[in-house]
C-alpha cells in the first residue's frame, strides 16, 4: 500500500537506523490479539536473520511497532529525545 511504500523509501534513505520487515512478514495486528505477539515475532525474525541465513542480523538498539492507525502526536524531534533520554538495556 502507498503508507507501507513511502516507509520503505524512507528507510531506503536512512538505511543505516531504520529497517522495515519485508511484505511478506507484514502481519495484520488485532489489538490485545496474539497477532500483536506474531508481529513482534515476525520483527526478531528479521533482526536476527532468522529466516534468511545469507543476511547479517541487523544492529539495533529498540525496535517500534507502527501501524497505520499510528499518528505522532509531537514533533519528530519530541519522539527521538523522548526514545534516546531511555537507556539501552531499558525494555
Amino acid at each position: 500500500d502507498e503508507t507501507y511504500n513511502e516507509l520503505v523509501n524512507y528507510a531506503s534513505q536512512h538505511s543505516d537506523y531504520v529497517h522495515i520487515v519485508p511484505n511478506e512478514k507484514r502481519v495484520r495486528v488485532i489489538w490485545g490479539g496474539f497477532s500483536m505477539v506474531n508481529a513482534t515475532l515476525q520483527i526478531l525474525r528479521h533482526a536476527f536473520a532468522l529466516d534468511d541465513p545469507k543476511r547479517s542480523p541487523l544492529s539495533f538498539h529498540k525496535f517500534v511497532h507502527m501501524a497505520s492507525t499510528s499518528y505522532p502526536v509531537v514533533s519528530n524531534t519530541e519522539i527521538r529525545r523522548k526514545l534516546s533520554s531511555y537507556p539501552l538495556d531499558a525494555n
